[in-house]
């Protein structure tokens, strides 16, 4: 089957092969379901978006598809910096009758991103559409941030999300991967920060990357973050200071886990907050405030008198910041917020 011919520039001496193309941002392999610690306080659409995220629609489907596209170098070197220094194509045999000087190859990519990116570089821009889906800019997105050549772009970015049909995610869900990364690839500081800051609330594990060319340190930086959130000390003295000998601390966490399972909690989470999230914590917490449970008090033999255990699991659980929680500065990621570099 002969290839697709895309002629954005018709004098054009530089070709972009275009293997597999169109394959579809969906759910790998590394994009796991995550465990649920307290599966009550799951709401049936945040179900609903966890299980839209993990759907795997099978990435490398049989589409074999290969589109060219005739460009010129002299306009790619302007937009995109890793062209600026392209030699001669030396590619192996089975494409020497290509008669072009440079060749580009890629994978996977839409073409119709593709398209779009290369007629806004080669100034064919009378056509260039006034709205376009956000599973559209995002594919755009990815063309971007291989070609670092999200200046040229952000104007028509800009304009694009801000028309987009779908309302500002607020939780957890497919939408909310898409425009995290947009928001990374175009350097829109605020949409970063509070994206960031939706999956640290509302995660119970890795942020999934839809196979989405996402650093793996914005990943990593979300799981710390969530993690450093605050230590708590699961002691009678943490609260009341007299009550500062050994034997408190061990009987304590004895009453702490009775109380807490009351509402679901078996357990005060563990540093790694592994299945729990913390919009789940703040709701168990409410929970644990209602005066059929808020009655509760444990007595300390030790001194003969009496702890609220409320107030004590509130105590601990503050310690972890969970009001206080805020997203990722865009800016500790990259020294301008302007342009995205990934390996090739």
């Amino acid at each position: 089957m002969e290839p697709y011919m895309y002629k954005i520039d018709q004098d054009g001496d530089t070709i972009l092969i275009l293997q597999k193309a169109n394959q579809p941002i969906a759910a790998q392999e590394s994009d796991l379901p995550w465990d649920g610690a307290l599966p009550q306080y799951l709401t049936e659409e945040a179900r609903r978006n966890e299980a839209e995220v993990i759907t795997r629609t099978g990435r490398q489907h049989a589409n074999r598809r290969e589109v060219w596209m005739q460009l010129s170098s002299s306009k790619l070197a302007l937009a995109f910096p890793k062209c600026r220094q392209m030699t001669p194509s030396n590619l192996p045999d089975t494409r020497s009758s290509i008669a072009y000087k440079y060749i580009l190859l890629a994978e996977s990519w839409d073409e119709k991103a593709v398209e779009l990116v290369m007629n806004i570089i080669h100034g064919r821009t009378a056509n260039i559409p006034e709205r376009i889906s956000l599973d559209m800019l995002t594919k755009v997105a990815v063309v971007v941030a291989h070609y670092e050549c999200s200046e040229a772009l952000k104007p028509y970015a800009d304009k694009w999300i801000a028309k987009l049909d779908e309302p500002f995610p607020t939780s957890y869900s497919r939408n909310l991967v898409l425009r995290l990364f947009i928001s990374w690839v175009f350097a829109d500081e605020f949409d970063f920060r509070e994206l960031t800051r939706v999956v640290v609330r509302e995660s119970r594990g890795p942020m999934h990357s839809l196979s989405l060319p996402l650093p793996e340190r914005i990943i990593s930086n979300l799981n710390e973050l969530k993690k450093g959130l605050g230590k708590h000390s699961p002691t009678c003295s943490s609260i009341y200071p007299a009550h500062s000998a050994p034997s408190c601390c061990t009987i304590l966490p004895d009453a702490l886990v009775d109380g807490l399972r009351d509402v679901g909690l078996e357990s005060v989470p563990n540093a790694q907050f592994s299945g729990y999230s913390i919009v789940a914590l703040e709701e168990a917490l409410r929970r644990f405030e209602r005066p059929n449970v808020a009655s509760l008090l444990w007595s300390c033999e030790l001194h003969g008198s009496l702890c609220f255990l409320p107030a004590e699991v509130n105590h601990v659980l503050h310690g972890l910041q969970l009001e206080n929680v805020q997203g990722l500065d865009l800016a500790q990621f990259d020294g301008t917020g302007k342009s995205v570099k990934f390996d090739d």
